[in-house]
């Protein structure tokens, strides 16, 4: 998206463009005057008993609220401290002001604490947009257009009791936006290595796209340094490469094809966009092999996804695993947050190596120097054994779809659960449409008890209406496991309601796990979205 004009002035005093105040991507375009309430950390939450927006009247007006959360130097707060929740997310601050019936919001750095910079959010990334204008405003520009006096009391209440603070401002603020999508066309990488069958084929592939200087799904505070990407997903692409040598000089029944997507920080476009437009027929496809940061080995800990998504799959991994100094956590299922997700929705077989989350991810600190080479090596040589038994040995049942009650892994995070579960497949990387089409349910699932279908757009759940990923989740995140709740989806142009009950998801292997490092959250349904959670 570009920003093609936008001001901001509060009780006649204007900010600068980019130095004191940005458009967030996900702005709407909009011209308002409007009374300015501050509403803490704009942050509705049930589970953490805490609601910025009780007992203040923002219909109609312009909503100021801090970055982050609450207490987030504090361990022992009622959020995770250190470690950000969901509902620090900077769409879920927009989505709910605009619940709440707010006309804007604008969002303000919290006062920096030592070695944090004090700047405006960078300009960029997915073109979707939570229907009001949000901007982004230093500290410091805050201080001066708002007053300090009363943002820092503000402030010292909430991070002194853990309890909103929220008020009436007393001034008007003005925001002008004009904004506007602007698309690129970008490219995945596919090498075919042809086999004595052409007509059956394994798919090997790591992204190999990141996150430029930062901007949406950097968990780096603003800066514009380079995120290098050395472990996600540098790692993963040299594994594929290597592959595709090794592999070259070995007898194969089935072709193989290498395939380095693009788009997978943006929302598995390039994998969506393959299995979409395959090279062969996907039943052809007997299985998929994904490679998403693979290069942190620690203690021979690697973690393997989608063993139980066909027969016999998990009896090839363990084959491949004698011999090697390898601790493997295995999860049965193949639905996670990284591009074999594409293929699983579509029935194909899939397994995912993953050497851990740490704190580098989606960092400018995610560096080569980091990167174990012989663990990186380690895990290379299993998957290289896995990888041509599989292109040697048609498998007996190619796919199994994992019920959602069995998918659980032999090492998790040993985190709290991911709260309310639905169990919905979005479909990503399709058409422009309001609301959330989906590929299909996880077995067993609540949706899928529900009745929910492939091709189902769900428009609402519960009180909350659904135009995008993001507002299905932040829907999600206001109920509880336990709770019934309404959908209602668009069918083959007709509107239907069903009731689900929600459950709770226990657990998940530690890929990339929201409550990890900020990363990208997992497959049960909205939240495995374009891009990772800003903060």
């Amino acid at each position: 998206k570009s920003v093609t004009s936008a001001q901001l002035t509060v009780a006649g005093q204007p900010a600068v463009i980019d130095t004191e105040f940005r458009p967030f991507p996900f702005s709407a375009s909009g011209d308002l005057t409007a009374e300015a309430v501050f509403v803490g950390y704009g942050i509705t939450s049930g589970p953490h008993d805490y609601d910025d927006y009780a007992g203040v009247d923002v219909e109609g007006k312009v909503a100021v609220a801090f970055r982050f959360e609450p207490q987030r130097h504090d361990e022992a707060s009622r959020f995770d401290g250190a470690q950000p929740t969901r509902e620090s997310d900077l769409r879920f601050k927009g989505i709910n002001a605009r619940h709440h019936g707010a006309a804007a919001l604008i969002i303000i750095n919290p006062p920096p604490a030592a070695g944090e910079q004090d700047t405006t959010y960078e300009f960029g990334g997915t073109p979707s947009e939570i229907g009001i204008p949000v901007f982004h405003l230093t500290w410091a520009a805050a201080s001066r257009l708002f007053g300090a006096a009363a943002l820092g009391r503000g402030y010292g209440v909430i991070e002194s009791s853990g309890k909103p603070a929220s008020v009436a401002l007393g001034v008007q603020a003005k925001l002008t936006a004009a904004i506007e999508a602007v698309n690129a066309n970008v490219a995945n990488v596919v090498g075919r290595l042809p086999g004595k069958n052409s007509k059956r084929a394994i798919v090997i592939g790591a992204h190999y796209d990141h996150l430029g200087l930062g901007g949406e799904g950097s968990l780096a505070g603003g800066t514009s340094e380079p995120h290098l990407g050395a472990d996600d997903n540098a790692s993963g692409v040299a594994s594929i490469v290597e592959l595709a040598e090794a592999l070259g000089a070995l007898e194969r029944e089935t072709d193989i094809y290498f395939v380095a997507f693009t788009g997978e920080e943006s929302g598995l476009l390039g994998s969506h966009w393959f299995v979409e437009h395959p090279p062969l027929p996907l039943p052809q496809v007997e299985a998929m092999l994904n490679f998403d940061m693979v290069g942190r080995l620690r203690d021979g800990q690697l973690t393997v996804m989608g063993t139980g998504t066909a027969k016999g799959l998990n009896a090839v991994v363990r084959r491949a695993q004698l011999g090697l100094p390898l601790d493997l956590q295995t999860s049965a299922d193949g639905y996670g947050p990284s591009d074999q997700m594409a293929f699983y929705a579509r029935k194909v077989p899939v397994l995912h190596f993953f050497t851990g989350a740490h704190e580098d991810y989606h960092r400018p600190s995610d560096t080569a120097d980091k990167v174990n080479a012989d663990g990186a090596a380690l895990v290379t040589t299993f998957a290289l054994r896995i990888a041509h038994e599989l292109a040697n040995a048609e498998l007996a049942k190619p796919y199994i779809a994992v019920r959602s009650d069995q998918a659980g892994d032999t090492g998790t995070s040993g985190r709290r659960g991911y709260g309310p579960y639905f169990g919905s497949i979005p479909a990503f990387g399709g058409e422009a449409q309001k609301g959330v089409k989906l590929s299909g349910t996880r077995a067993g699932s609540p949706a899928d008890k529900a009745g929910i279908k492939a091709g189902d757009v769900i428009v609402k759940l519960g009180e909350y209406d659904v135009t995008t990923l993001k507002d299905y989740a932040f829907a999600l995140r206001q109920h509880k496991p336990g709770d019934a709740v309404k959908v209602v989806v668009m069918r083959d142009g007709k509107q239907v309601t069903v009731e689900a009950t929600l459950t709770e998801k226990k657990s998940d292997s530690d890929s990339k796990s929201p409550h990890g490092h900020g990363s990208k959250p997992p497959a049960d349904s909205p939240e495995s979205q374009p891009s990772t959670s800003p903060h």
